[in-house]
């Protein structure tokens, strides 16, 4: 079977390890999928060659983007986020929601496996596996 397995920051890494090496050692292929963060916490390019894990990186799959030209901050929301922070969020979202199914119909991995659903990142990779791909996405429950 074919896994792809999600890392945002290096704790998702650390704590998915085990299971990543327990499933290659029985000839699974796996391969850690990462990506960027705005604010740049935890650098997957910088963290993720300390361990010996196959990765991809989404943003390598990024084709296809829709513009985001256009793009209005709704009701009274700009008084809680900063014009900037919520423009760049919805742009970072487009992108990467673009990026993993890029990478799924690239990979066309059998399952998917995140530490939890509880972030930016595998909310979006979980959605667009089950909803428009069929791919069952597993995660614990961090905390």
């Amino acid at each position: 079977m074919k896994f792809l397995f999600f890392a945002g920051r290096e704790h998702h890494a650390v704590k998915l390890l085990p299971l990543y090496s327990g499933l290659e050692s029985q000839g699974h292929e796996v391969v850690f999928l990462i990506s960027d963060n705005a604010i740049n916490i935890d650098p997957p390019t910088e963290y993720i060659r300390k361990y010996p894990v196959n990765y991809i990186h989404a943003m390598d799959f990024l084709k296809g983007i829709p513009a985001a030209n256009g793009i209005s901050i709704p009701g009274n929301l700009s008084r809680y986020i900063p014009p900037f922070w919520a423009l760049f969020s919805t742009r970072e979202a487009l992108e990467f929601i673009q990026a993993t199914r890029n990478v799924l119909q690239q990979y066309s991995p059998d399952r998917i496996i995140v530490l939890h659903s509880n972030n930016f990142w595998t909310r979006a990779l979980a959605y667009v596996a089950q909803q428009e791909f069929g791919i069952k996405t597993y995660c614990s429950q961090e905390g």
